[in-house]
């Protein structure tokens, strides 16, 4: 079971584009790396990799290269 957590003034996102990350392993089959296509970064975790497909450069390049009809949140905090 997933449990998220928001914080306030935090909206629900659900990850997008899951497909446009290859994970690696190293020769022992131990998971090691992620890597984005889409946005050409990596992380290491899972936790890295969950936030970056609910991010708002993921989702803008997932709307650039993939749907054009995606919604983007644009705004900026401060």
């Amino acid at each position: 079971m997933l449990l998220t957590v928001l914080l306030p003034g935090e909206k629900a996102v659900q990850p997008i584009g899951q497909e446009y990350v290859e994970e690696s392993y190293d020769n022992t089959g131990k998971l090691i790396t992620f890597s984005c296509k889409l946005c050409d970064c990596k992380f290491n975790d899972p936790y890295a990799k969950n936030m970056h497909l609910k991010g708002r450069r993921h989702r803008a390049n997932y709307k650039k290269k993939v749907d054009p009809s995606l919604v983007v949140d644009v705004s900026t905090k401060h």
